[in-house]
């Protein structure tokens, strides 16, 4: 990371504790691409943007090319009955 990108990326994680909590939801959304969860603390939505500020600007993945999850299998192990098992 340049200089410049790493002072604009510390001048930015340096405004979270300042922001209030509809800022932090806003910053979520930008980063994340998805609503907050309506319980979510303060303190972990803070921890979570910061975290997400510092993956995008090391250029870490991003969100569009994550792994999908896979869907749920109902032949697993935990779903089988004893009448399945040998």
């Amino acid at each position: 990371m340049s200089g410049r990108h790493h002072e604009r990326s510390t001048e930015a994680l340096s405004r979270l504790p300042h922001l209030d909590l509809a800022e932090l939801r806003e910053l979520w959304y930008q980063l994340y691409k998805t609503e907050t969860a309506p319980r979510l603390s303060r303190e972990l939505l803070m921890r979570a943007v910061a975290y997400r500020m510092q993956e995008v600007a090391s250029g870490g993945p991003r969100l569009e090319f994550a792994a999908p999850t896979p869907p749920d299998r109902a032949g697993t192990a935990a779903n089988r009955t004893a009448q399945d098992t040998p």
